[in-house]
């Protein structure tokens, strides 16, 4: 070991002329470099320790795992959209609401016309089935003969609805009472009667005609926009309809087959009726769900009605492509004929005097309204 570090300073050091040992230039220029790098290393050092101060501060994220890989999931077949016997989109959902501008510049309805046009197809079977029980058919014969799910009335007390500019006008829907919804059929004929003692009922007018006429007026989601949210209105329908049913001076005939109990019931004056269906997507059918009727209107109206009432129908059912639904459009459409009205109705005792309400059928009309909203 010391012949090794002798070597080492001989080899740094060289021998002067005195016989002094002196270090070698590359030896003191080593030297000077090293003592250069000391205070660099020192200035590195503090700089450091200032990081790692900052660091140890924070608070370090968790460990993010390896992704794992997840099959991908196949893609979600699109399912087909649901339609009646007649391929007709019977979700409310992919119908539309088309404005009614009754003429260039004026302001549309609250009512709108729906498309595709096959869903008035449905409200118009519906239509037909009140028709047909104001033509001498009983419910059960309508309900089966038409192949409808049920008879298509449905008793609310009160029903929210619209009409022509309600909302524009009063800016929120009319809430109307209905104690005296159900048609004289529907009265007397609840879903739990026995069919054999369910009346025959007849609605005629002077010259005849065994069916009153009707138009459909429009249709509307029964909801409205009031400071930017939607208002529901509660009903349990995503569309409801109107349809205006024109009541000339008229007569209502009832009897019981196979029994004396018969009336008749006449009234000389002209009036008008709103109808309101729902539409029921569970039975895939519009329902009779309320009317709105004037008990008297002035004479001035009347005469209107009497001069123009049936062209206003016509009027009404061409801003939706449709005729309107008298009898003719009636036979047509369901190929059903009224059931002949008996000789010597207009003998029969008047409805007020018969007491044939107190036998058909035997129940608190309040009772009977119950059960058709069932």
């Amino acid at each position: 070991m010391r012949r090794l570090i002798r070597q080492l300073i001989e080899n740094m050091t060289y021998q002067d002329l005195s016989g002094r040992r002196r270090p070698r230039r590359y030896v003191i220029a080593a030297g000077l470099l090293f003592l250069a790098m000391i205070p660099i290393a020192l200035w590195a050092w503090y700089e450091r320790s200032q990081v790692m101060a900052v660091v140890h501060a924070t608070p370090a994220p968790p460990a993010t795992p390896w992704p794992t890989r997840t099959p991908t999931p196949l893609p979600t077949p699109t399912p087909a959209p649901v339609v009646d016997e007649a391929g007709c989109p019977a979700d409310p959902k992919e119908w539309t609401l088309e404005p009614i501008v009754i003429a260039p510049g004026a302001k549309p309805l609250d009512l709108f016309r729906i498309r595709p046009d096959c869903v008035y197809r449905g409200l118009a079977k519906s239509v037909a089935a009140i028709m047909l029980t104001e033509a001498g058919w009983k419910i059960p014969e309508v309900t089966e003969a038409l192949g409808l799910p049920r008879f298509p009335i449905r008793y609310h007390r009160a029903v929210t609805v619209t009409f022509e500019y309600t909302l524009q006008m009063k800016g929120e829907p009319l809430v109307l009472d209905q104690n005296n919804l159900p048609t004289t059929s529907a009265i007397v004929c609840p879903p739990s009667a026995d069919p054999a003692r369910c009346p025959r009922v007849w609605g005629l007018t002077e010259d005849g005609s065994k069916a009153l006429p009707r138009a459909l007026k429009g249709c509307f989601w029964p909801q409205h926009l009031s400071a930017g949210r939607v208002v529901d209105w509660g009903m349990p329908y995503p569309a409801i309809c109107v349809v205006r049913k024109l009541l000339p001076p008229r007569h209502t005939v009832a009897m019981a087959e196979s029994a004396e109990d018969r009336f008749r019931l006449s009234n000389p004056n002209w009036n008008y009726k709103e109808e309101f269906y729902g539409y029921d997507p569970a039975l895939r059918e519009w329902l009779l769900i309320g009317f709105f009727q004037y008990p008297s209107l002035p004479p001035e109206i009347q005469e209107q009605l009497r001069a123009e009432g049936y062209l206003e129908l016509k009027s009404l059912a061409a801003r939706h492509s449709l005729p309107v639904w008298d009898g003719s459009w009636l036979e047509a459409f369901t190929g059903l004929k009224p059931k002949p009205l008996p000789e010597g109705w207009r003998n029969w005792p008047d409805f007020r005097t018969s007491g044939f309400s107190a036998k058909y059928p035997g129940k608190p009309i309040s009772e009977v309204m119950a059960e058709w909203s069932r």
